[in-house]
């Protein structure tokens, strides 16, 4: 088995040059994209706050939220690759693809992943997909072999029919997160056909941790007012810093400095709910080309682990991935050429640990087919006391691996 080794990060960059400030940073690997790349990039970061958005407005508002959007597009373009007609074009529209041929496409995904997987030493990172199709059905051979070649896909036909079928995925789903997802499916019906998988795991040390004899407990203001008193971490140093409209955003870097935390906190009067909905790709970019400089920061941040579940069918066809869960217009000829096809579910769960000495973090996504039937000198004070967003991104490319909104500690 094959398993990539990269971060799931994902931020929306409007220029994929690094500063003069990020090229001087010791040990920051800058990172040439090519044009085919940028706009993959582009479109893979605004498909995901484009997803984030819709979770969001459909969660409960003081449910806590967490995808990596990198897994989400990653296991949709491993389908896509097999889809043809309208189904395709949804697809293609929804996750943002540029209107490159299918290898220009697959090749840039394929460099992207390979350029993010060397970009830092110091940050341990995992990307892997795979492939199960029951044994005995008959799967195009060139659609397994372009997932092969530019996913590098685990493909494995296996016996749909025996419980323990079950296990051997999940098996791999864990080993491939460091155990912190166990398992992505519940149980195989008769007319699944194919699980389409990818998984992502991140281990980063922030490059200035925070001293565990300063974590105390502070009040978190949650939704409506109440108070909470929460495990609260705090540092001092030079961070990047950016005012924003309604918001703050304060950058924490891991390792040599590719990978990075960026923490929004939106205004008292502006609240979560608002900073959310007017997110989107204008605003991400304006956002990170101003995290250049650093300000004296006064940081603190609460800790927090959860866990977090969602079936993404009701939230891709709104949209506008309509047809490839319809039974009756679905079109995946290219995975089996007699069709009748469709994606019965898409399935995202995911993990986020954040400490004194880092921040783990684990996604899975698993795609199901089925057969029809300032003052530059003043310090400033970053105290994280009410829900905020924050997502991981690599710097030098601005791929944004993980979005999430943290609602109560």
């Amino acid at each position: 088995m094959k398993i990539f080794s990269v971060l799931a990060i994902l931020l929306i960059f409007p220029l994929f040059s690094c500063s003069e400030k990020e090229k001087a940073e010791p040990g920051l690997k800058k990172i040439d994209l090519s044009p085919e790349q940028i706009e993959i990039v582009q479109g893979m970061n605004s498909f995901g706050i484009d997803l984030f958005s819709k979770i969001c407005v459909n969660e409960e508002p003081s449910k806590n939220v967490f995808i990596s959007p990198l897994s989400i597009h990653m296991a949709l373009s491993m389908t896509w690759n097999g889809a043809g007609g309208e189904t395709r074009d949804q697809m293609m529209d929804v996750l943002n693809y540029p209107s490159y041929d299918d290898q220009e496409i697959n090749s840039a995904i394929k460099k992207l992943i390979a350029d993010l997987l060397s970009a830092d030493e110091k940050v341990e990172t995992v990307i892997a997909n795979s492939i199960w199709h029951r044994d005995g059905y008959a799967v195009e051979e060139d659609f397994l072999e372009v997932n092969r070649k530019y996913f590098d896909a685990l493909v494995e036909a296996a016996d749909f029919d025996d419980p323990e079928t079950v296990d051997l995925i999940n098996d791999w789903v864990a080993e491939t997160t460091n155990n912190r997802i166990e398992d992505i499916i519940e149980n195989i019906d008769p007319e699944h056909v194919m699980f389409l998988i990818n998984a992502v795991y991140f281990n980063g040390i922030w490059q200035k941790e925070f001293v565990e004899e300063n974590t105390e407990k502070r009040p978190f203001y949650l939704q409506g007012g109440d108070e909470k008193e929460v495990m609260t971490m705090e540092t001092e140093g030079g961070f990047p810093y950016t005012p924003g409209n309604g918001y703050h955003a304060v950058e924490l870097p891991y390792g040599h400095g590719n990978y990075s935390m960026i923490v929004l906190l939106p205004d008292p009067e502006t609240g979560i709910e608002e900073l959310t909905g007017m997110l989107d790709g204008e605003e991400w970019a304006e956002l990170t080309a101003s995290l250049n400089g650093k300000r004296d920061i006064h940081m603190r941040l609460p800790r927090f682990t959860f866990e977090y579940d969602i079936q993404l069918k009701d939230v891709l066809v709104s949209l506008g991935m309509e047809d490839a869960f319809d039974e009756y217009n679905a079109d995946f000829t290219g995975i089996n050429q007699d069709g009748g096809l469709y994606v019965s579910e898409a399935r995202h769960k995911s993990f986020i640990d954040v400490n004194e000495e880092g921040t783990e973090a684990a996604a899975v996504t698993s795609v199901e087919i089925g057969v029809v039937s300032y003052d530059p000198d003043r310090p400033v004070f970053f105290h994280v006391n009410r829900p905020f967003l924050f997502a991981i991104r690599e710097r030098t490319t601005n791929t944004l691996l993980f979005l999430g909104r943290v609602t109560e500690p």
